[in-house]
């Protein structure tokens, strides 16, 4: 059996991996993979804890997991496709109209 602190580690360990990956990348695919590890990191820490209901809930969440990344991938992949870029950058793009600054005439 595996000690209970081990599988804590291994999760603490993925959800912070995962929390960087989300953090730091600007590409939403980067971005998603990394909010995916932090919801495997939740689904081994209710593991560690199950009992055979646990367990079948852990499953159920796997299933709601793998519909959310689904989701997420087919929204990702259409902004790409829209775009042509996949980036979070879209509003640096922006450049306002120039307009001639009217100043008061001086006397």
């Amino acid at each position: 059996m595996i000690p209970t602190s081990w599988t804590l580690a291994v999760g603490i360990t993925l959800f912070a991996i995962g929390l960087y990956g989300a953090l730091t990348r600007r590409h939403p695919m980067a971005a998603l993979v990394g909010a995916y590890l932090m919801l495997n990191a939740a689904i081994v820490n209710l593991a560690a804890f199950s009992t055979p209901s646990g367990t079948s809930l852990s499953t159920l969440l796997y299933a709601v997991l793998a519909a959310q990344i689904a989701l997420g991938l087919t929204l990702a992949v259409r902004l790409w496709r829209r775009r042509r870029d996949g980036g979070y950058e879209g509003h640096e793009r922006y450049v306002p109209p120039t307009e001639e600054i009217q100043k008061p005439p001086e006397e």
